[in-house]
């Protein structure tokens, strides 16, 4: 059986745990200079924008994102936090199986 990646499996769970959530950051994994609000975000993944944004709001909570509210929108890009940001780049580049492994193996 294939070695557990504990550290991508505990960011999924915190950060990813929702199809939502699973959407938005596999999003921003691809595209981190991303900087945008709900609306436009929810209509890039084929979304309805108000559980988008109450899952961009969670995820604001969470610190993985950072939001400024210009206007009458919020706007959300991904926080500057190293640590958090290179485990996305590992999310981004080996998914879900590779942190956990194929079920079944």
């Amino acid at each position: 059986m294939p070695e557990v990646n504990v550290a991508l499996l505990a960011f999924v769970e915190r950060y990813a745990g929702t199809p939502i959530k699973w959407d938005i950051v596999a999003l921003f994994a691809e595209n981190p200079g991303l900087r945008d609000d709900a609306a436009h975000i929810a209509a890039r993944l084929g979304r309805a924008a108000a559980p988008v944004a109450r899952e961009l709001d969670d995820l604001t909570l969470l610190g993985l994102l950072d939001v400024t509210r210009p206007a009458a929108r919020s706007v959300y890009y991904l926080a500057a936090d190293g640590e958090l940001r290179a485990r996305l780049a590992e999310f981004a580049a080996q998914g879900w199986r590779a942190a956990v492994g194929r079920v079944g193996d």
